[in-house]
């Protein structure tokens, strides 16, 4: 029988807690390295084999360069359905 590595099996005794807790936990992960961005991101996000490090090369790369992709809003007392409404023509695609 091969040998399985940590990374290969679960470790909680008493296995998955959902059919979905790797999907899930993927989920949570873009989530929190979106909110460590520094930004409230409206938008719409596909994501295949993602983790920490594409997160964070995609929101760079989003950020940093491509400043005609997005704009900056401060929101006070303006609702959402108030804001402009674009559609951006570009599309930023990564791939881990």
């Amino acid at each position: 029988m091969e040998e399985r590595h940590n990374h290969e099996k679960v470790l909680n005794k008493e296995g998955l807690r959902n059919k979905k807790e790797f999907v899930n936990h993927k989920i949570l992960d873009l989530a929190g390295d979106f909110l460590l961005s520094g930004y409230n991101i409206l938008g719409k996000v596909s994501c295949v084999k993602g983790g920490h490090q594409l997160s964070n090369l995609f929101l760079k790369e989003l950020l940093d360069k491509n400043k005609e992709n997005f704009d900056i809003i401060e929101l006070e007392d303006v609702s959402l359905k108030e804001l402009p409404q674009k559609n951006y023509n570009t599309r930023l695609v990564a791939n881990g």
